[in-house]
């Protein structure tokens, strides 16, 4: 899902110390136009990268359609 929640390994961009993150909290775009790499929005950076190293989570997006159906459904029932 565009716009879902997303992490991206930090494999080798950066000397990570021991106690760093191995993976940025992020923001999905979209794909790469020009390789098979997903576009993510990296929020500790505010840039827009490229790479194949990451991992979504949609457990988030899944409770927000759940909730979005549910309001949707009480809305009809109270207009009939």
């Amino acid at each position: 899902m565009f716009e879902c929640k997303c992490y991206i390994l930090n494999n080798g961009k950066e000397n990570l110390g021991k106690f760093d993150e191995k993976m940025d909290n992020d923001i999905f775009l979209g794909y790469s136009l020009t390789s098979p790499a997903y576009r993510v929005y990296n929020k500790r950076l505010m840039t827009v990268e490229e790479s194949i190293h990451v991992v979504f989570d949609e457990t988030n997006h899944a409770e927000q359609e759940s909730m979005k159906n549910y309001v949707e459904e009480n809305d009809q029932n109270t207009i009939l």
